[in-house]
């Protein structure tokens, strides 16, 4: 998805994936059974590939570069809402009415933001050029060759695979004594999302006062210690530093995707795809490898895994800082 942009243009590859993507869940309310369903989100799986690294490079590309922090927090900040309200809208329709009415709902909602985009939108002004796949090839190679990328990169995979780590098991941890929750009561930990929200539109301001590095490790900072105070035993502390891990993520989140974008020139689309591919690798490996941990040393373990992974994103930070410094003087 991220090479076919290259060729017919981001706003209409996310036009066209936006509303099929929204069509399709519409039409899988009325799934006459589970097989039927699993295509349909497969076919989506496939359309919405792409999306967030074209989306990353577009908003790059339509923005002021002294804006891109700003609007790239927005825009996750965007999504963190979405993926919030999603989970809500569903199980709350869901457990009301019954699926088909939860994913309908969900559907036509998405309509309307795809057809909102279309509307509202600028088209990308970037001329658009037919390019080789063997050409898209070596720019993907040059980008995983040259350090200070490929470091961002490694950031993006131990920051999203801690991040699911934690979320992943503290519900069961809040199940155990001392804390003994049930796993209704568990669900509402998800709405410590909303706090990403803010500290995503934030991390702009953060980068213009203190600059990418220190801004990065303020936000890496506060996750190690709201991730350690989750240790302390006491209900009213683990919530207040899982607020603290939540928002620590999502603005660092925001400034290293924004920082792969300035360091990748007009090549952003393919470091986006790559940052991403990255960032969700870790998700899947790190964020599920973690539950052996878990299994064996309970949460602290979880909690020693996560602290290690953002402490080396701390380590590779001030590397790509210092390899930016040397090849600016």
């Amino acid at each position: 998805m991220s090479l076919l942009s290259q060729k017919y243009g981001k706003y209409k590859l996310l036009k066209y994936a936006t509303l099929s993507v929204s069509l399709i869940t519409i039409l899988l309310a009325f799934a006459p059974n589970y097989s039927v369903f699993l295509i349909g989100r497969s076919i989506q799986g496939i359309l919405l590939a792409g999306i967030p690294a074209v989306a990353i490079a577009y908003v790059s590309e339509i923005i002021a570069t002294k804006d891109v922090p700003s609007a790239m927090g927005l825009y996750i900040a965007g999504t963190a809402f979405g993926g919030l309200m999603g989970r809500v809208i569903a199980a709350v329709l869901g457990g009301r009415f019954n699926w088909h009415v939860a994913v309908l709902v969900v559907g036509v909602i998405a309509l309307i933001s795809s057809v909102l985009f279309m509307k509202f939108a600028p088209v990308d002004q970037n001329k658009v050029v037919k390019l080789s796949w063997r050409f898209e090839w070596k720019v993907i190679v040059s980008q995983l060759i040259k350090p200070e990328l490929f470091f961002l990169f490694v950031i993006g995979f131990l920051l999203m695979g801690g991040f699911v780590s934690g979320y992943n098991y503290i519900g069961y941890h809040l199940m155990e004594p001392p804390f003994n929750l049930s796993q209704e009561v568990v669900g509402f930990v998800f709405f410590s999302y909303l706090i990403g929200t803010y500290t995503s539109i934030r991390a702009g301001r953060l980068i213009d006062r203190f600059g990418r590095t220190m801004a990065v490790t303020i936000c890496l900072v506060t996750s190690l210690i709201g991730i350690i105070l989750t240790l302390l035993g006491y209900l009213w502390v683990l919530v207040i530093g899982l607020l603290l891990f939540t928002a620590g993520f999502f603005a660092t989140h925001t400034i290293v995707s924004s920082w792969v974008t300035y360091l990748a020139g007009k090549r952003r689309t393919e470091a986006s795809a790559l940052y991403l591919l990255f960032y969700y690798m870790g998700s899947g490996i790190l964020g599920t490898s973690t539950g052996f941990i878990f299994s064996q040393y309970s949460w602290i373990g979880v909690v020693a895994v996560i602290a290690s992974a953002f402490l080396t994103c701390l380590i590779l930070v001030y590397i790509v800082h210092h390899r930016e410094q040397y090849h600016l003087t």
